[in-house]
């Protein structure tokens, strides 16, 4: 095997399981506060290491820390999901809330002759570098759904 075959990612047997699938954050505050979850990445495949990659459709909302990383086999990773107050929001909140918004995770096997480095922020630059490079049929695909409730307009919920 050249080298030039040895630095491609192949897609893996399984996706990756995330526990819990949903996260339901609440509204009560009108997401005036800052709110953090945490979900569970396990790596079904008790053979080979995968990395992984999370990516939201804004940035800004959900953000995810951490975004890239390495997971051993059969091993897992927390990764919180903070949403912001909505002070930070990219749309309106009440149009931004009510909707259910989908976080896509990527997860790769990385190259047989590439060891985990021993550093996170340094695994997690590798996995990003690794997405930015892969072919797109040697990624598997899983979602994460986020649940923000809609906010009760406090004007009609005075009027009755």
């Amino acid at each position: 095997m050249n080298e030039e075959m040895a630095a491609h990612a192949t897609m893996p047997d399984a996706e990756l399981r995330p526990s819990p699938r949903w996260l339901i954050f609440s509204a009560d505050s009108g997401y005036e506060r800052p709110q953090v979850m945490r979900v569970q990445l396990s790596n079904t495949d008790n053979q080979r290491p995968v990395v992984f990659h999370v990516r939201a459709k804004d940035p800004r909302v959900p953000r995810v820390h951490p975004k890239a990383g390495w997971i051993e086999p059969g091993g897992a990773v927390d990764v919180d999901v903070f949403v912001p107050a909505a002070d930070d929001w990219p749309r309106d909140p009440v149009s931004f809330a009510g909707q259910r918004h989908r976080v896509l995770v990527e997860s790769a096997h990385p190259p047989l002759l590439v060891d985990r480095p021993s550093d996170p922020r340094v695994a997690a630059d590798y996995a990003k570098e690794l997405f930015r490079s892969a072919r797109a049929v040697s990624t598997m695909y899983t979602f994460l759904s986020l649940w923000l409730p809609k906010l009760i307009d406090s004007s009609a919920a005075d009027c009755c």
